[in-house]
């Protein structure tokens, strides 16, 4: 009879995916059959099945695509009685997961940026629609996408492209997209993190720089990358070393006794000041300079040496065993603080040094009280 006419018609638009249709044939039914007859039954069914066809091309169309396959999904998901457009459906599907990952990768578009979601659609497309267009395409695509979130890195921006090779290299990759995509991100990473880490130690910013080469060193440790990291890493120690010494010699400031220069004592034998400092005190010693170089020398107490006392003449100073240092320096005026490291009560001495090349300078650091009732102060 006519109704089952229309249930017919109904479903070839239905397998031919021509849902629209379909719905207006399934609701004839309804005209010319009101006796709640099987056919009835099925045009309801079908009308429902169609209508989530229907809603999830809306949803397509608006760039829902979440939602829309999610709706795409549970269409396909139906018995094949069912959903009688349930290939056309998949491609359809694979279509709209092609667009999604697209959007996830795209800066600008409607999703959030999402590079690993997105590897997990082209994944998706190649696992779940074989033989289609979008599977064919999706290696090639994933790759483009790699190149073009990464194009920072290409122009040698090396800290604006960080972001997005971690987000690469993060993902956990699977056949049947890996490489090179896989071996690239992780190579090209530590080569930004390196770059851009040396590139914010040569503007002098050592507390930005200390990150990113840490980095490498702890995550990609076995590379050339992480001896470039490492030398790095020793000029930040060595500058936050030039800066604490500053620091130091700056907050002697007023508490120190004027200290004066060495005496020059002969020739170098070369182009530097050469400082051969004796320690005749019974205590540590540190001397600390900045200058055309900054640094620290450490002498132990002198154990055979003797203090002396407020009035007594000093007429020599150490002994044959006592601490001395013999050091080169580059030629040049200094900043000097010598100091105790042992006893806080004895007070540094600050002075200027004026150090020539290929001189000898020599001098020797004992203790004396000023007042019989006070201890040792230099």
């Amino acid at each position: 009879d006519r109704a089952y006419a229309a249930l017919r018609d109904g479903d070839g638009l239905h397998a031919d995916g021509q849902c629209a249709k379909a719905v207006e044939q399934y609701d004839d039914v309804a005209s010319y059959d009101k006796s709640f007859t099987a056919a009835l039954d099925r045009a309801s069914e079908q009308g429902a099945v169609c209508e989530q066809l229907l809603t999830a091309r809306q949803q397509a169309g608006d760039d829902d695509y979440e939602d829309a396959i999610e709706t795409y999904t549970a269409y396909a998901e139906r018995d094949g009685d069912e959903a009688l457009f349930r290939d056309g459906a998949r491609d359809e599907l694979a279509t709209v997961r092609s667009a999604y990952a697209a959007d996830l990768g795209d800066d600008g578009g409607a999703a959030d940026r999402d590079l690993a979601e997105a590897y997990e659609q082209y994944v998706t497309i190649a696992d779940e629609h074989p033989g289609t267009p979008e599977a064919a395409a999706a290696p090639g695509e994933f790759r483009t996408l790699y190149r073009e979130a990464t194009a920072e890195y290409a122009d040698r921006r090396w800290c604006n492209a960080i972001d997005d090779l971690d987000a690469f290299a993060e993902i956990r990759y699977r056949a049947p997209i890996t490489d090179p995509v896989a071996s690239a991100a992780p190579k090209e990473l530590r080569g930004a993190l390196t770059e851009c880490g040396l590139a914010r130690l040569d503007d002098g910013d050592i507390d930005a720089a200390e990150p990113y080469l840490q980095r490498v060193v702890d995550e990609f440790p076995a590379t050339a990358s992480a001896v470039r990291a490492r030398r790095g890493l020793d000029r930040i120690a060595a500058e936050r070393e030039r800066i604490r010494i500053r620091d130091e010699i700056a907050g002697v400031g007023d508490s120190a006794t004027e200290l004066p220069p060495p005496v020059a004592a002969g020739s170098s034998g070369s182009g530097s000041a050469r400082l051969q400092i004796v320690n005749g005190s019974r205590e540590p010693v540190e001397i600390l300079y900045d200058g055309p170089e900054t640094g620290s020398i450490e002498l132990p107490a002198c154990r055979n040496c003797a203090d002396f006392g407020p009035n007594e003449v000093v007429t020599s100073c150490g002994t044959p065993d006592s601490p001395a240092t013999d050091a080169e320096l580059a030629p040049g005026t200094y900043s000097v603080v010598v100091r105790s490291t042992g006893d806080s009560f004895v007070r540094p001495f600050s002075g200027t040094w004026p150090l020539s090349g290929g001189t000898l300078y020599a001098d020797c650091y004992y203790l004396q009280a000023v007042s019989p009732l006070d201890p040792a102060t230099g």
